[in-house]
């Protein structure tokens, strides 16, 4: 496969420039992201190419395919499910201030509404989705920091005289469940949001 400059930074291969012509796009990279905007891109859940591309590459065409789309299901799932989650989250804290709960059909209208608005905002320039990153970031800096002022602040005794052997084994099992591991595992997934950059979705 033959290549050819397209410009000073970027290599481009001349079967890729021609394809795309013949669809009515022209190859381009738009490089619009500051280094904060690039840092705020971390707090996101971005799915790039480069899985299935280099599936192609160290396998066949075939392989790139299949894992396209293995990909394409993972990915919907996921966002299905952190569209219901955030929903559930809604109606959990509107049950620990005692108003009305959301029913089955708001809480599906709710998921509907925050997947549309993912749907947008990947249809947005990427210096525009750098911005609103920023708010992501910052969401998931204040959020934290929120977290530990609170627990500092309403904790029953000063932390300095909890000891490290409490801090680590001693818990709280609100759940009614006997198993101590499961309740453990079933605690780490709110801990899991953070990874997948659910902070930024909302």
């Amino acid at each position: 496969m033959s290549f050819v400059y397209q410009s000073k930074n970027t290599l481009a291969s001349e079967e890729d420039v021609e394809k795309l012509s013949e669809l009515g796009y022209k190859q381009e990279l738009y490089r619009g992201m500051n280094v904060l905007m690039t840092f705020s891109t971390s707090f996101t859940a971005v799915a790039a190419g480069s899985v299935y591309y280099w599936s192609a590459v160290m396998g066949s065409r075939f392989v790139g395919y299949v894992d396209g789309w293995f990909n394409l299901m993972g990915n919907s799932a996921a966002d299905a499910f952190f569209a219901s989650s955030f929903a559930t989250f809604i109606n959990a804290i509107l049950f620990i201030a005692g108003t009305d709960q959301l029913t089955n059909n708001q809480q599906v209208a709710l998921s509907t509404g925050v997947l549309a608005y993912w749907s947008l905002y990947n249809l947005l320039r990427v210096d525009i989705q750098g911005y609103i990153n920023y708010l992501g970031a910052f969401w998931q800096f204040g959020s934290t920091a929120a977290v530990i002022l609170t627990m500092y602040i309403s904790c029953e005794r000063s932390i300095s005289q909890t000891t490290l052997g409490e801090m680590f084994t001693e818990t709280y099992n609100g759940t009614s469940i006997e198993s101590f591991g499961y309740v453990v595992l079933i605690g780490t997934l709110s801990a899991f949001y953070s990874f997948t950059g659910y902070g930024n979705y909302v």
